[in-house]
């Protein structure tokens, strides 16, 4: 039998279609100790993507460039667990944030701002650096610096969110606001941890604002999440309150789960927070043809060392670890390798 090897004759959306297909499913490979055979995590893929009519990576990388033109300011909110069990947070989340204010910079000339605590700050500093990026101050100009980047510290608690959500989209006025493992309250306002306890609001910065005043003010919103009680899971809210073991009663005295009760445009769910960032980038290095956007396994290396150096823990082991969910650093290192050979090779086959 012989077998047809011509290139197939399809559009160049079609086949950004068929890749964003492969990295969805690349990034939605389920290996969290605890979770591969509980089947909670494909239930809220499946889900999602039941919502939209094309790859979920797909959707947010073309909006991205569709909706975003050159020095526009795009905010990126990180950040998911606080002091005491994570001093400096978590090594799901900032990565993530960190390579895509990167691919976004270098790709579509954007401005990134990063916007979580200041307790946070150490950590992304330290990844930025090792990612190639210079940090300026918020009195600074982006134009000041080459591959710049901004952090922003939002205050904690919910008294202080609206006047300082009003200050800061009128001050920067951004194109976009795309979420990486941040945390949303649920129907009762409520912060929660996967296992279903309270999140102390005093020390926790009620971001869901941002998201809320964007929506209505038709700024484009992403977010990605692996739980279903990160910004914009209200998208699938009732599948987490059924799959999740503390979905829909959580163990804190307001009885009323940890699903996020936020809605956003896009919704990127992914087995790891950080997969789902990377994936957004690798769907972007196709678009704009430049597989520089999707970082090295070096620069993943590097920046998981940033966050055992500085304190970060593992949310799945509750240690400082290079690694993210309770997941190796090879098996991180082979994501990376993973998007960036499966680029490559579109790229070559359909540029």
């Amino acid at each position: 039998m012989e077998y047809n090897r011509e290139v197939p004759d399809i559009s160049k959306e079609e086949m950004a279609i068929i890749v964003g297909e492969n990295i969805d499913r690349l990034c939605a490979v389920e290996m969290r100790p605890r979770m591969p055979t509980t089947g909670v995590f494909p239930a809220l893929y499946d889900k999602t993507r039941e919502k939209y009519s094309h790859p979920l990576v797909y959707l947010a990388a073309k909006e991205i460039i569709k909706k975003t033109k050159e020095k526009d300011h795009v905010f990126i909110l990180t950040g998911a667990g606080c002091p005491p069990r994570y001093p400096t947070g978590e090594s799901d989340g900032p990565p993530g944030a960190v390579a895509l204010a990167r691919a976004l910079h270098l790709g579509l000339r954007l401005n990134p701002i990063i916007i979580t605590e200041e307790r946070n700050f150490e950590p992304i500093y330290g990844m930025a650096k090792e990612m190639g990026m210079n940090i300026i101050q918020p009195d600074e100009n982006f134009s000041s610096r080459t591959n710049p980047l901004m952090v922003i510290d939002f205050p904690a608690g919910k008294e202080k969110a609206n006047d300082s959500t009003i200050e800061i989209i009128k001050k920067y006025s951004p194109s976009a606001i795309i979420a990486v493992e941040r945390i949303g309250a649920n129907t009762k306002g409520v912060y929660h941890s996967m296992k279903g306890f309270q999140i102390d609001p005093n020390q926790f910065a009620y971001l869901d604002t941002l998201i809320e005043l964007a929506r209505e003010k038709n700024i484009l919103t992403i977010s990605v999440g692996d739980n279903g009680n990160e910004l914009g899971c209200g998208i699938i809210m009732n599948t987490i309150q059924q799959v999740q073991p503390w979905g829909k009663i959580c163990q804190c005295p307001c009885q009323s789960g940890i699903a996020s009760s936020s809605i956003v445009d896009i919704l990127v769910m992914a087995a790891v927070s950080n997969w789902g960032s990377y994936g957004i980038n690798a769907m972007l290095a196709y678009l704009l043809e430049d597989i520089s956007l999707i970082h090295t396994e070096r620069m993943e290396e590097k920046m998981l060392e940033v966050c055992v150096q500085t304190g970060c823990v593992d949310g799945d082991l509750d240690i400082p670890s290079p690694s993210v969910d309770g997941i190796s650093l090879e098996a991180q290192k082979a994501i990376v390798t993973l998007l960036r050979e499966t680029i490559i090779r579109a790229l070559k086959v359909h540029p």
